[in-house]
């Protein structure tokens, strides 16, 4: 019954017109929380994890007495009933603690990238990336902390944001914006638009972080010199709400300053500015946006997610001809009050000449 409590709860505000009051829209985690919405989502993924293996279990129990030399008995019956316990118990306990721990804990994820024709000014030359920070409800004291740490501890040249600094509201903002103020990198901290800063209060959150020294680029270049070398810096509008046209994309890019190192930045990897930034010869794209997928759910080992309807580029490294793609699986949440194989993390990325 705990599993189809929250949504029952929610169709019961949305019936009697009260969304407004429904506890998720609190400014602190409450009872209702641990009694209704953490169990939804353990019981979600539960099922959504489990189910593939119990098919598994029941499709042998139909099998084996098709077979006429089958030595199939009732004993068999009571190995498969052992195993399906085994998998039930297996992921009461593995999901929680999986949750927790991918929820709560903020890694640093380093790349080493190797450049073709990259200048002897950049090699060695470092970038952080960090993207939906989300401060909400759910981010605690703690993990507040932990990502303050990582982030002060980058050993960065120069730092992005991909946007989402906040979940929803107001609230969080003035603290959200004092973290990524706390500090400032040799060669600049840029930023582009997020969705839920789009929906929370886009003015605030750009004045607040453009008033302790953050570039905030929309649809527009800004020029960076190391050592009389050029880098370019690109940054994207592209959410759900101010969606780019391709045709405005490709404008941009192709009208941008000749530089000896081409940097994109969005929040969203969407698959067609994947593509002309490489056709514009872009050295490295910079996303966030999918959380990392947040809850990837496994059939039978290979991951699944609803980020990957959304774009293919959901997570981590990958590479488009010559250009370098890096996906954030970034800090907060949307929607589920957790995360699941979708850590947390801080990302440094390393530039060396390619030999």
């Amino acid at each position: 019954m705990l599993l189809f409590s929250a949504p029952l709860i929610a169709l019961f505000s949305y019936v009697f017109n009260t969304p407004g009051t429904l506890f998720i829209y609190s400014e602190n985690v409450g009872w209702q929380d641990y009694i209704f919405y953490f169990p939804f989502w353990w019981g979600l993924i539960f099922l959504l994890e489990s189910i593939p293996y119990f098919a598994l279990v029941d499709f042998v129990s139909w099998l084996l007495p098709k077979y006429k030399h089958s030595k199939y008995s009732g004993g068999n019956y009571n190995i498969l009933n052992k195993l399906k316990l085994l998998i039930v118990a297996f992921f009461v306990l593995y999901v929680p603690i999986k949750t927790h721990f991918d929820t709560t804990t903020i890694r640093t994820t380093n790349y080493t990238i190797s450049l073709e024709n990259l200048p002897d000014e950049f090699d060695n030359f470092s970038i952080g990336l960090i993207g939906d920070v989300q401060v909400d409800r759910y981010t605690n004291n703690s993990k507040l902390d932990s990502f303050k740490d990582k982030y002060n501890k980058l050993d960065s040249d120069i730092v992005f944001f991909a946007g989402d600094i906040v979940t929803s509201g107001k609230t969080f903002i003035s603290e959200a914006v004092d973290l990524l103020c706390s500090k400032k990198f040799t060669f600049g901290n840029f930023a582009c638009l997020g969705d839920h800063d789009f929906w929370a209060d886009p003015q605030s959150i750009e004045q607040g972080l453009v008033n302790c020294g953050w570039n905030f680029l929309k649809d527009a270049h800004q020029i960076i010199e190391k050592d009389s070398r050029k880098i370019l810096v690109t940054g994207i509008t592209h959410i759900y709400s101010q969606r780019i046209t391709a045709e405005k994309a490709e404008k941009l890019m192709s009208e941008a300053p000749a530089a000896d190192l081409k940097i994109l930045l969005v929040h969203q990897p969407a698959e067609f500015l994947v593509q002309l930034a490489a056709k514009y010869n872009y050295d490295i794209f910079l996303a966030g946006h999918t959380h990392g997928g947040q809850i990837v759910n496994h059939f039978f080992g290979i991951p699944y997610a609803p980020s990957t309807f959304e774009t293919s580029y959901y997570r981590g490294y990958y590479k488009l001809n010559n250009m370098q793609i890096i996906v954030t699986t970034g800090i907060g949440l949307s929607l589920a009050p957790m995360r699941y194989h979708a850590p947390a993390e801080v990302v440094n990325i390393n530039l060396t000449q390619k030999q």
